[in-house]
C-alpha cells in the first residue's frame, strides 16, 4: 500500500491481485492512517481499531453495524494503468437526480 497527495487530497493505493484500487486514506470511524494498517486480499484493516473494509468497493467488512449506519464507507477513486503510471481521478461525477 502506498498514500500519495493528490492536489488536496490524501489517497490510499492498494494492489490486489495485480489490479490497483484507490480509496480515500484516512479511517471514516476515528479518521487514522489506513496506510499504517495491513493489507490482506482485498480486506484493509485499520490499525487503531480493526476495523475492515473492502478496497475494491468501500465498503465496510467489519464491524457489522459499520455495514449499515451511513458515513462509514471509503470514498473509491477511478484508476487507470498505463504503463508504469498510476493514473487516480479526484473528481467526484456529477449524477444527475432522477427527478430533475
Amino acid at each position: 500500500m502506498l498514500d500519495v497527495e493528490i492536489g488536496n487530497e490524501v489517497v490510499l493505493l492498494a494492489n490486489v491481485g495485480g489490479e490497483i484500487h484507490a480509496i480515500g486514506a484516512w479511517c471514516p470511524h476515528q479518521g487514522t492512517a489506513l496506510a499504517l494498517g495491513t493489507l490482506r486480499e482485498n480486506a484493509l484493516s485499520c490499525w487503531a481499531h480493526l476495523w475492515r473494509f473492502d478496497v475494491r468497493t468501500g465498503d465496510a467488512i467489519w464491524p457489522p453495524m459499520a455495514r449499515v449506519v451511513p458515513g462509514y464507507r471509503l470514498r473509491v477513486y477511478p484508476v487507470r494503468v498505463e504503463g508504469d503510471n498510476v493514473l487516480v481521478s479526484t473528481l467526484r461525477s456529477l449524477k444527475k437526480r432522477p427527478d430533475s
